[in-house]
């Protein structure tokens, strides 16, 4: 039994808008809170800190992008889920323009993490002694993270602007979301998640599912953290023996 019965497709958009926008307040006060990430440090030490926040934030953003709206959207608005673009039609094209995409994206990667500055930031786990179990955990949390995150603006989100305004409206509602997400970052990958948006929203829509959005964002995270941990002079992975 949903909640609305009755709702019409407008009022769909509006409420995924409304829950997009609100996914992303919520995490900016949890994840992003300096309050919080100081108890992790007195709980934890700042060594394990630089870890668990990091995959406290990830964990934060599953519940928000994921589930939650997962969940508000089969009780309001109960409908298959391929009509959100989980579906496996025309996977083998989303495939083929995951592939294209990531000839674009891997060397982008690997150009960008040689760079000082980029260095400061990333990868995300900031320690400086990695083992491959921690290589995996964080390949993992990320893969998971960023599911979560493309159901909710390239699925959630875009079939249902899709429905109710059209194509460009709904890309335009799509990026502008993905650039606030992006408000606590620097202005290059505020740019970045523009542009990067716009590719995502058409070949969701030509595909009709989340796929390419899902696997080319993940190569994107994977290949910038792998190039970043390996150029960055500070890090270094142990092959053998655990991280003490």
């Amino acid at each position: 039994m949903s909640l609305f019965n009755k709702i019409s497709v407008f009022q769909e958009a509006l409420l995924f808008i409304f829950l997009a926008l609100l996914s992303y307040a919520i995490y900016f006060f949890i994840a992003l809170s300096k309050r919080i990430k100081n108890k992790f440090i007195r709980k934890f030490g700042f060594e394990k800190t630089k870890i668990y926040w990091i995959l406290f934030q990830r964990g934060v953003g599953v519940f928000l992008y994921g589930l939650i709206p997962v969940l508000v959207a089969f009780m309001s608005y109960p409908k298959k889920i391929s009509f959100y673009g989980l579906s496996f039609v025309n996977f083998l094209d989303s495939i083929y323009w995951t592939l294209g995409i990531s000839a674009v994206i891997i060397p982008f990667s690997i150009l960008n993490a040689r760079s000082p500055f980029h260095q400061k930031k990333y990868p995300q786990i900031q320690t400086e002694e990695w083992n491959l179990g921690l290589v995996f955990l964080s390949a993992s949390s990320w893969i998971v993270y960023l599911f979560a995150y493309e159901l909710l603006l390239r699925g959630l989100l875009f079939f249902a602007c899709l429905r109710s305004f059209g194509l460009w409206p709904a890309v335009i509602i799509n990026i502008s979301i993905y650039a606030f997400f992006h408000l606590h970052k620097n202005y290059k990958e505020i740019f970045g998640s523009v542009l990067l948006g716009i590719v995502f929203c058409l070949i969701t829509y030509k595909t009709g599912t989340i796929w390419t959005a899902f696997f080319a964002h993940t190569i994107l995270a994977l290949s910038s953290e792998w190039a970043s941990l390996s150029f960055n002079p500070k890090m270094k992975i142990k092959l053998v023996g655990n991280k003490k």
